[in-house]
């Protein structure tokens, strides 16, 4: 089996890394390639076109999207479901996983991740280093959780949206569709569509557009 990583920036080396530990404990992938439309660093990489005409977006391969941009991961994604290919999902070897819990396809799950009984990852998200899901959480599709971050019990996390670094989510609240909680924050309250929270305890500072970018 082939796996294709589209993206080959900082989120990409670590979706190399993945894979490589995946493949120590339990040989998965025979070739592992970056995908991209430009030349990057002068390192040569596939074309997403190179790809296609190569008849590599079949089911017997998988291709992760490697980007922490949330906007560009739904681009992305609807790019290559219109061409068929067979969405990958990667979780590393050291994070713990209740048996229980639904990972969906497209998913990221980094080093050291906790993610309790009941809980739902969306497809095509990311739940970054040492982050811990608590029990019975639904996490929707294209959400970004960065590293270290905890959120609580019952919670409900809608899509699009992205948690910052060391954020912190009380049990049983909602975070609704495309919203920010800034990295460090520390949410005690539901949290609308569309909107950045900043603080501790957080608070809301502005609406966002659907332009907005993160990085």
């Amino acid at each position: 089996m082939k796996l294709f990583i589209y993206g080959n920036g900082g989120l990409g080396k670590e979706v190399f890394d993945i894979a490589n530990r995946i493949n120590k404990s339990q040989f998965k992938y025979k070739f592992i390639y970056f995908i991209n439309d430009f030349e990057f660093d002068n390192i040569r990489v596939f074309s997403l076109e190179e790809i296609i005409k190569r008849d590599w977006h079949n089911k017997e391969h998988e291709l992760i999207i490697a980007t922490g941009e949330v906007r560009h991961r739904v681009d992305m994604l609807a790019k290559i479901k219109k061409h068929g290919f067979n969405l990958g999902k990667l979780i590393d070897p050291s994070a713990i996983i209740s048996e229980s819990a639904i990972i969906n396809k497209g998913c990221i799950i980094c080093s050291f991740v906790l993610i309790g009984p009941y809980s739902v990852i969306g497809e095509n998200s990311l739940i970054n280093v040492q982050s811990i899901i608590g029990h019975d959480i639904q996490i929707g599709d294209n959400t970004i959780i960065s590293s270290m971050v905890n959120i609580g019990g019952d919670s409900i996390i809608e899509n699009e949206c992205f948690l910052g670094m060391s954020s912190v989510v009380k049990e049983r609240k909602t975070i609704k569709f495309n919203s920010i909680l800034s990295m460090g924050s520390v949410l005690h309250i539901d949290l609308p569509e569309k909107v950045l929270a900043i603080g501790n305890p957080a608070r809301v500072i502005k609406r966002i557009d659907e332009d907005f970018k993160v990085f």
